[in-house]
């Protein structure tokens, strides 16, 4: 009877420890949790606009963090790096975009700091330059195109405990001229050589 006692409670924590959702810590102090979850991403586009449900699954897998947000009609996957602090992003059949790091703020909500990251890919193509803005902790918070009108942005749910803190991160992100324009290379210098003919 005993053996079968304990043999019920190692089975029964081994299931309780199972089903747990893990936090995990990254080196930059956020917790990370893990799990599947539901998001609505506005869609604005030339014109028109409309809200799409994703599905989102958020793993850790060493050092790398991803975020896989899916529905029938879109899927695109983020990637981060903790060690390198490389980011990377799958967008449907195209190739993987290894992102170029424009700008990394750290914003105060609440006496917490949130580290948003503005990520720029396919930055030397005409025309198809876009931004991500990511958090290592939320995900992907909003992106927009460079060039055309056109964006993805994160609506949170009001009823999640994370509410407060990722609409404050795009008020905040959409409201800093800093981090939101577009960052335009000072013009090079070319010394002029005059030519004198006699």
């Amino acid at each position: 009877m005993r053996i079968s006692l304990l043999t019920f409670l190692f089975f029964f924590n081994l299931l309780l420890i199972s089903c747990e959702t893990k936090r995990v810590s990254d080196k930059d102090g956020s917790s990370f949790k893990s799990g599947k979850d539901s998001v609505s991403i506005l869609l604005i586009e030339k014109g028109t606009s409309h809200l799409a449900n994703y599905k989102v699954e958020k793993s850790k897998t060493g050092r790398v963090v991803a975020f896989d947000y899916n529905n029938l009609r879109d899927t695109f996957s983020l990637f981060y790096d903790s060690l390198k602090e490389n980011y990377m992003g799958s967008f449907g059949t195209r190739d993987t975009v290894h992102f170029y790091t424009d700008t990394t703020i750290y914003y105060s909500i609440n006496s917490n700091n949130y580290k948003v990251v503005k990520l720029t890919g396919d930055k030397d193509l005409t025309d198809g330059s876009f931004s991500v803005f990511f958090s290592s902790e939320f995900g992907f918070l909003l992106s927009r195109s460079d060039t055309w009108r056109s964006a993805k942005v994160l609506q949170p749910n009001n009823e999640s405990q994370d509410y407060l803190q990722i609409a404050t991160l795009l008020f905040k992100i959409q409201e800093d001229n800093g981090i939101m324009l577009n960052r335009i290379p000072p013009p090079v210098r070319k010394e002029i050589q005059h030519l004198s003919i006699e």
